[in-house]
């Protein structure tokens, strides 16, 4: 997940890659609760409605760094105000026309394009994977004494896992290396240490508590819900990275992340029974 994840960073944006595998994430995360985990949501269509208003607020927040926001924006303008935007119009047109030229694209275009599409695959890989990743806990609580807590099984299974990304993590990378690169890249130590320690904190931090929702709600409720955490990329890639640009760009955003807080209302109360 790791690679997936750095390379829909790289090639999407920090808005707008994570919010592709967040969707993908809840999605498959609730299709395991409630097929195989004996997850019992209270109400199974009015489950499935709060994941749609999630996937839908999700959606709306991906594509507000795409031209389409700017092309809607212009239609709704009046006519004589047009004229002020017509830099984005102009922008849109020429976009459209090399799109539908039937040209020979140049090699330019064609590694845009290119790049687009991996940065898909690598995102909806990721969601597979990070909806996937809760169900070893599930099975290793039914392979523990009975007489163990929640927070017992929490801890336990922490340690396991955390040793097992230590072991598996250089070697995965390593093997992704030689593959991409033909060879080992310099690894930068010094001037990687403090940014990816204070990374692997956050991460560590987050995953402690996405374990414990996932314990005490389920795959269904618990861990889709981790996946608002889109809202806060959203908020790094607009106020810090500067990714997303334009009042109605950011309006749109905004739109995204209420339907989002909907959705996970909706879904802690009917996805619990």
């Amino acid at each position: 997940m790791l690679i997936e994840c750095g390379v829909c960073i790289l090639l999407f944006s920090y808005a707008v890659g994570p919010a592709i595998w967040a969707g993908t994430t809840i999605v498959v995360s609730f299709v395991w609760g409630v097929t195989l985990l004996n997850d019992k949501p209270e109400s199974i269509l009015l489950s499935v409605i709060a994941l749609c208003v999630l996937v839908l607020g999700i959606a709306t927040a991906a594509i507000c760094n795409s031209s389409l926001p700017d092309l809607i924006y212009l239609r709704l303008l009046k006519p004589e105000h047009r004229q002020e935007r017509q830099h984005l119009f102009d922008s849109i047109s020429t976009s459209t026309s090399v799109n539908n030229d039937s040209r020979e694209k140049s090699p330019e275009e064609e590694m845009s394009r290119l790049r687009y599409l991996v940065g898909v695959i690598a995102a909806v890989a990721l969601g597979l994977l990070n909806g996937s990743l809760q169900v070893p806990l599930y099975y290793y609580t039914q392979h523990i004494p009975k007489n163990n807590t929640d927070a017992d099984a929490g801890i336990s299974y922490l340690v396991n896992f955390s040793a097992g990304v230590a072991v598996v993590t250089p070697v995965v990378c390593v093997i992704w290396w030689i593959i991409r690169f033909r060879k080992i890249p310099p690894f930068y130590f010094v001037q990687v240490l403090l940014p990816g320690l204070a990374t692997g904190f956050y991460w560590a931090c987050g995953y402690f508590a996405a374990t414990y929702a996932t314990l005490y709600l389920g795959n269904t409720v618990g861990y889709p819900l981790t996946q608002t955490c889109i809202v806060i990329n959203g908020i790094w890639g607009i106020a810090y990275y500067q990714e997303i640009r334009g009042g109605h760009k950011i309006v749109l955003f905004a739109l995204g992340a209420s339907i989002i807080i909907g959705g996970a209302v909706l879904l802690s109360q009917y996805g619990l029974s």
